[in-house]
């Protein structure tokens, strides 16, 4: 509540504008944003790299032949569309965390006419 003020006879007084306490929600959803891709991005890395070493099947020291797992179509489809999601929350969440450093650079000069948006943004679920 960094725009909340108490004075020291206990009397509370809210912020200049009802919208500014926006932003603290908005740079804590933008970096549960760009955390979770990071953590995704590491998944998807060791999933697509343990799709490329090994091999379908018990016995391939005799069958040299056998099948890199990620020769199968479900299974780069599955890899793949993880790694697309990874990348679009690396895109958003960057998105999101420079919307956010630009609003709050105008709530600073007393501009609060992005804060409704970025917050109705941050705030969209499926």
């Amino acid at each position: 509540m960094r725009f909340s003020k108490v004075s020291r006879d206990g009397k509370y007084s809210t912020p200049p504008h009802a919208k500014v306490v926006y932003g603290t929600l908005v740079s804590g959803r933008a970096d549960i944003v760009k955390g979770v891709s990071f953590y995704l991005a590491k998944i998807m890395c060791i999933a697509i790299r343990y799709s490329i070493v090994r091999r379908q099947g018990n016995n391939t020291v005799n069958n040299p032949n056998e099948s890199k797992v990620l020769d199968y179509q479900f299974q780069q489809y599955r890899l793949f569309n993880g790694l697309s999601v990874v990348y679009a929350f690396r895109f958003v969440g960057k998105w999101i965390g420079d919307f956010s450093e630009i609003s709050q650079k105008k709530l600073e000069k007393g501009d609060t006419s992005s804060m409704a948006d970025i917050h109705a943004i941050s705030a969209v679920r499926n």
